[in-house]
């Protein structure tokens, strides 16, 4: 179990930086607004956990029918992560006018431990 919850963060590690490169990327370098860049990054993240996750944290098989409907389930939760996340933004850049970095470090600490124990009890039972 610690070492699936180690492998799980580290994951989360890779995750973190391609969603907040995206994120920067597009709010710095195309001026896009930074609840859709970070929805943008989400969803990058979105494949590359999904399939570092079953292939390396959870080691599962590979069976073609039991990998898509994983990757449904995978995606119920992620979406729920996603509107936490995008409302988290939301609240943070347009409620409380803080920079948007500050934003997505709430959104770091609330998303991932909720999708974890999500799709540990759901989507890699």
């Amino acid at each position: 179990m610690t070492k699936r919850i180690l492998k799980y963060g580290l994951v989360g590690i890779l995750g973190t930086i391609v969603h907040w490169g995206t994120l920067i990327a597009l709010v710095e370098g195309l001026r896009v607004d930074p609840v859709l860049g970070s929805t943008a990054g989400f969803i990058l993240t979105l494949i590359l956990s999904f399939y570092l996750n079953l292939r390396w944290t959870f080691a599962l098989p590979s069976g073609e029918g039991r990998m898509s409907h994983r990757f449904v389930k995978f995606s119920v939760i992620s979406l729920i992560g996603l509107l936490l996340n995008s409302g988290i933004m939301y609240v943070a850049v347009h409620w409380l006018s803080w920079p948007y970095l500050g934003g997505q470090v709430v959104a770091l600490f609330v998303v991932p431990l909720s999708n974890y124990l999500l799709h540990a009890r759901w989507t890699f039972k």
